[in-house]
Parts: C-alpha cells; sequence; structure tokens
C-alpha cells in the first residue's frame, strides 16, 4: 500500500521533515483518529439512511477529510510541496536541486521501479482457497492507486 502513496505524494528527506513527538510517538494520534474517522463514517452512515444526496454526502465527506488534514497537518507538520536539496557526493562535489518537489525527488534520487513491488498476504479461508489470488474492493488507501490483491 506505500507504493499508492509514493506515486501519489512522493518522498522527502528526513531534514525536510522531521520527526516529530506525535509521529515516534504515535499511538495518542492513531488513537485519536480511529476515532474520528469511526464518528465520521457513523454520520455518514446516518445522513445516508435519511436519504441526503450523493453530492450532499461528498460534500460532507469532504469535509471531514478537511479536518483529518489538519489534525495530521498540526501533529507531523504541513507535508512540502517543494523543497531545497543540497548533498556531497563521494568525491565530496557540491550538489544542489532547488525547488524540488517531492515525486520528482524520489524519481531522482530513489528511483525504484515501484511496478516491481506487490502486497501478498496469506489467509485462505473457505470461500478462498490457497493458490488463487483476490482482491478487496476499497482496500487501498489512495483514491485510484494500485489495486491490492490478497
Amino acid at each position: 500500500m506505500l507504493v499508492s502513496i509514493i506515486e501519489k505524494y512522493g518522498v522527502v528527506p528526513k531534514q525536510v521533515m522531521p520527526e516529530t513527538f506525535q509521529s515516534s510517538q504515535s499511538t495518542e494520534l492513531n488513537s485519536l483518529l480511529d476515532a474520528k474517522l469511526r464518528e465520521d463514517a457513523g454520520i455518514l452512515r446516518n445522513l445516508h439512511a435519511e436519504g441526503k444526496s450523493a453530492e450532499e454526502l461528498e460534500s460532507v465527506k469532504d469535509s471531514m477529510l478537511e479536518d483529518i488534514y489538519t489534525i495530521l497537518a498540526f501533529s507531523l507538520g504541513e507535508p512540502p510541496k517543494t523543497f531545497d536539496f543540497e548533498y556531497r557526493d563521494e568525491n565530496n562535489e557540491f550538489h544542489r536541486d532547488l525547488g524540488i518537489t517531492p515525486q520528482d525527488f524520489y524519481k531522482k534520487y530513489i528511483g525504484l521501479n515501484l511496478d516491481d513491488y506487490v502486497s501478498l498476504i496469506n489467509a485462505p479461508t473457505k470461500d478462498k482457497p490457497f493458490g488463487k489470488t483476490y482482491t478487496v474492493q476499497f482496500l487501498g488507501n489512495v483514491a485510484a492507486g494500485n489495486r491490492l490483491n490478497i
């Protein structure tokens, strides 16, 4: 599932987005997010049961996701859209990339072909015998991200 996140958002070096207390001690943040997401899911289910339109539900969901983003940005920091990257290579030559995006940083400095990676889970059941592949609708973590097969 990390593949979809990297493809959509890229990566940054640690000095651009250093650890925070919440990123290294994430139990309370995870609990807060879990509670907030469960609360929001309940609200959306109730609105759906009341017959709200898809557009109304989408608008409420977007507002809820903005709240989640705000919690994460306050706790972990705002992800940079661009940043400057400086380093010295093995020959002690200085290099600088100004205004590089997280996606471009990944392509230039990491460059792994993410299509070479798959998510594997081994959890056979009566209705899903061993030796076959399956997917679960809505299991992914990024809209329009990679389809996950289990």
